[in-house]
């Protein structure tokens, strides 16, 4: 958690332009999710009419449909727009930490470079830092929005049928319960896959700096077969990721979400059959619109949230790295005036 508010901290750097585009994203919550309701209008009015051969209003179903359109497209306008401000602040951020990681390595004392490979530095500041922007501030901004859109849906189902909003918290600790299982079971191969990686950098970096090292003693057998087994590394911890996210797959909500449009189209179709529903077509494609949009929001967050925690060990790394305490005299002058070198004791050997 502790990383997760540094990383979280780092915000700061462009606090306007993110409060902007939370602004924009509002916006664009509001214009979209309050749509349907004016289709409802527009199904329960003239379309209705029109269904029971009454008068048809051609002008009022022209001005609500145009209403629709309208609020449809400003929707979607300050969605687009708000996208690209949130994204634009996870490419700055990330922009901003690779430039800091890169300076810290340039004033880091030589004695750090003695017991870590150049390959896996390069990771911490290209990797590493684009996994974070991707990963973690990436899929903040998703993770974020979903959350508003949520939150803003049940509200409106609250407001529309309380009782139907209550019976849809169940969903909550059911789709936690999800997200656990889509967290934990990729964890240990997500970590390995990561590991694999760094290797597979830090011994491209070290067989190109060596390259005529290997060809002088004839090693490229065993370079090209290390490297083979690292790959291989690599990918057997991608095939495990694959395997343990099916497992938790999308389908499963999807089955659910149907399951449950099927109860409230047979109750309805029922009801309607034998005279008693009160329920008009309107607030019916309302109900279900909610419903669908409701699953598919919190679906997505079963995805996502994993990430986040994913991520946490990659931006770990990167803070180690900004941690670490930089030479003091890194700037300073050197002067030297008297000289004496003594040799006692020298010694010399790898780690």
């Amino acid at each position: 958690m502790r990383v997760i508010v540094r990383l979280l901290k780092e915000i700061r750097y462009i606090k306007g332009l993110f409060l902007l585009a939370v602004t924009v994203f509002v916006l664009a919550i509001i214009s979209g999710q309050l749509s349907p309701l004016l289709l409802q209008r527009v199904i329960d009015g003239p379309l209705t009419k029109l269904g029971k051969g009454l008068a048809f209003n051609q002008a009022d179903f022209l001005r609500q449909l145009g209403f629709y359109l309208v609020l449809v497209t400003l929707g979607a306008g300050f969605s687009y727009v708000a996208t690209r401000l949130l994204m634009h602040c996870a490419n700055k951020i990330a922009e901003l930490m690779r430039n800091r990681a890169y300076e810290t390595m340039q004033r880091l004392p030589i004695s750090y470079f003695d017991d870590k490979p150049a390959g896996k530095i390069a990771t911490r500041i290209v990797n590493d830092t684009e996994t974070l922007r991707t990963q973690f501030y990436g899929m903040l901004v998703h993770i974020f929005t979903n959350i508003l859109r949520v939150a803003f849906v049940y509200g409106i189902i609250f407001f529309l049928n309380p009782i139907l909003g209550a019976v849809l918290l169940i969903l909550l600790p059911a789709f936690y319960g999800l997200q656990v299982i889509y967290k934990r079971l990729p964890d240990k191969p997500m970590k390995d896959f990561y590991d694999a990686r760094s290797e597979v950098n830090t011994q491209v970096n070290e067989i190109m700096n060596g390259a005529s090292l290997i060809q002088l003693y004839r090693q490229e057998e065993a370079v090209l077969a290390e490297f083979d087994q690292t790959a291989t590394k690599m990918k057997d911890a991608d095939n495990r990721i694959i395997w343990a996210m099916s497992i938790a797959s999308w389908p499963l909500s999807e089955f659910v979400k149907n399951m449950l449009v099927t109860a409230i189209l047979t109750i309805v179709g029922m009801q309607f059959l034998s005279g008693h529903s009160a329920l008009s077509a309107g607030r019916l494609f309302v109900y279900l619109n909610y419903v669908i949009n409701l699953f598919d929001l919190m679906g997505m967050l079963v995805r996502q949230l994993p990430n986040i925690h994913r991520s946490v060990e990659t931006g770990q790394r990167v803070l180690d790295l900004l941690d670490q305490e930089v030479e003091a005299d890194a700037d300073a002058n050197l002067e030297v005036k008297e000289g004496n070198v003594v040799f006692d004791h020298v010694e010399f050997a790898y780690e």
